[in-house]
């Protein structure tokens, strides 16, 4: 049997709003707010390679990460996520040890982002679906093989930034580089 406590919680839990708008009713347009998650991108204080992901699920953070809320989220996380992002990351961050960076919010607020409005709208559509594909491959199969589409991700990404060909072998061959150390190890 429940306790008369119980009882009253859940009474005031089913009633609460419609007596909250007869006591405030006095106040115009008073309107009880109501949750609504917001998309945002996750990203941690300290990492090795790119981690960004765009949270749709309402993660909550501990205090090694950060999170980036506004607009074109799909878009900012491809860029974030992409090759390009990461080398331009690994020149100003602050390094721990070989592959360690240490990702403070005013080095993550310092990356270039090409403005969705500046970017070809078929080019910047291509973009956010894939982004889309990507995201949805990993959550049905964590370890499905997405180089493939990572690989042309980044080639779109280039594409929107306008790289000429030295710049993109340049971030490419740091990637070869790495990929060779540590097929060593």
């Amino acid at each position: 049997m429940e306790s008369q406590l119980i009882v009253l919680v859940k009474l005031l839990c089913e009633n609460f709003e419609l007596e909250l708008k007869e006591t405030f009713k006095f106040c115009e347009g008073l309107k009880i707010p109501s949750y609504r998650y917001e998309s945002k991108i996750i990203y941690p204080e300290t990492t090795q390679g790119v981690n960004f992901m765009l949270d749709k699920m309402g993660y909550f953070l501990d205090k090694t990460a950060f999170m980036i809320k506004g607009e074109n989220l799909e878009y900012l996380n491809a860029v974030l996520a992409s090759k390009m992002s990461f080398w331009y990351l690994k020149q100003i961050c602050s390094t721990l040890g070989a592959d360690g960076l240490s990702m403070s919010k005013i080095f993550v607020e310092k990356l270039p982002v090409v403005e969705t409005h500046k970017i070809d709208s078929t080019l910047l559509k291509e973009i956010e679906n894939l982004a889309s594909e990507i995201l949805e491959s990993k959550e049905a199969d964590s370890n499905s093989s997405i180089a493939d589409l990572e690989t042309h991700l980044d080639s779109l990404i280039y594409q929107a930034y306008g790289l000429n060909e030295n710049e993109i072998n340049l971030i490419e061959s740091e990637f070869s580089t790495r990929e060779r150390e540590r097929e060593q190890k």
